[in-house]
């Protein structure tokens, strides 16, 4: 993400929510309320469907449309609550990132295949 254009995205918030007098509203619980709200709205896009692959996305305008409003939809609150929280999101991802540095390239599928061991042993 562009810091720019992130910087910009927060800036049109504070005037958006300001203009509205949203500020009352737009408290750190209801904006993650609303996280989690949006995205299980995105979820929704996807049920009763089979497991889409991004080639199939592409092709279905109306399902990337729907995909792209929700998606806005979390990626606005989660401005929203960065911007209420003084949190700078790009760094918080990036030290996430370093964070999730620690698995190991592979060793993903040693622990699915662990699990779906152990899971089977105790059926």
């Amino acid at each position: 993400m562009d810091m720019t254009t992130l910087n910009n995205l927060q800036d049109r918030y504070r005037t958006f929510v300001a203009e509205r007098d949203w500020n009352q509203f737009h408290t750190p619980k209801n904006l993650a309320e609303a996280i989690s709200i949006e995205a299980n709205e995105l979820l929704e896009v996807f049920l009763w469907h089979d497991n889409h692959e991004p080639e199939e996305v592409q092709k279905d305008p109306e399902l990337k449309s729907r995909i792209e409003e929700e998606l806005a939809d979390v990626v606005i609150y989660s401005i929203a609550i960065a911007t209420q929280l003084d949190i700078d999101i790009v760094d918080a991802v990036e030290k996430k990132m370093d964070a999730l540095m620690k698995y190991i390239v592979g060793e993903s599928e040693n622990c699915l295949d662990n699990l779906f061991q152990r899971l089977s042993t105790r059926f």
